[in-house]
């Protein structure tokens, strides 16, 4: 399996979702992921660095929102150092103000 699939593969299990078919490359199901909330998509590099650009942010949002769901782009990064997590997830804060507050009123 490559590295690009895996990826796609552990973060939708770590959110509770699903791959897309053919990592979104049909038309009926585009992004790499989905969950009930969200719309994903998962880049990854063996190197310390990715770069994330307006156009990258512009396609997932795209995706997500006709479908009432909140985009989100997981990057995997090669970390050498324990204490920062390989795994992160780029997201809209506005999305993330509303999640915290939510678990807040619980």
């Amino acid at each position: 399996m490559s590295k690009f699939k895996r990826h796609e593969r552990d973060m939708a299990k770590l959110v509770g979702g699903r791959r897309s078919p053919a990592s979104g490359a049909v038309w009926w199901m585009k992004a790499d992921g989905e969950t009930d909330e969200i719309k994903f998509e998962c880049k990854c590099t063996d190197r310390a660095s990715i770069s994330i650009t307006a156009s990258m942010l512009r396609k997932i949002v795209l995706q997500a929102l006709p479908h009432g769901k909140v985009p989100v782009i997981f990057v995997r990064l090669k970390v050498s150092d324990a204490l920062v997590p390989t795994d992160w997830a780029l997201l809209p804060a506005e999305d993330l103000a509303f999640w915290l507050n939510k678990e807040a009123d619980r």
